[in-house]
């Protein structure tokens, strides 16, 4: 919290003591790309696996490109309202 009300100039109580739309905005996107950038390791971990049979199966490879776009929609996410 204290990073993003540094990012947001001290903008993140809204109205009634609730977070600020921006703020809520901003830290939902944070936590979702910290969650799916671990999940993006475990699968990763996975494709090693089978790549030593050289084997990946084409749905693992498919998942993998998936969480990746969506690590990087919530990064893109995370960074808007950050200041210049």
């Amino acid at each position: 919290m204290d990073r993003l009300t540094a990012r947001l100039g001290g903008l993140v109580r809204g109205y009634g003591g609730r977070l600020d739309w921006q703020a809520g905005r901003i830290l939902r996107a944070v936590q979702a790309a910290e969650f799916l950038a671990a999940a993006a390791e475990a699968v990763d971990a996975a494709v090693s696996q089978f790549d030593t049979m050289n084997a990946v199966p084409e749905w693992l490879t498919k998942l993998r490109e998936s969480v990746e776009e969506q690590v990087d929609f919530y990064r893109r996410e995370a960074k808007l309202g950050q200041s210049p």
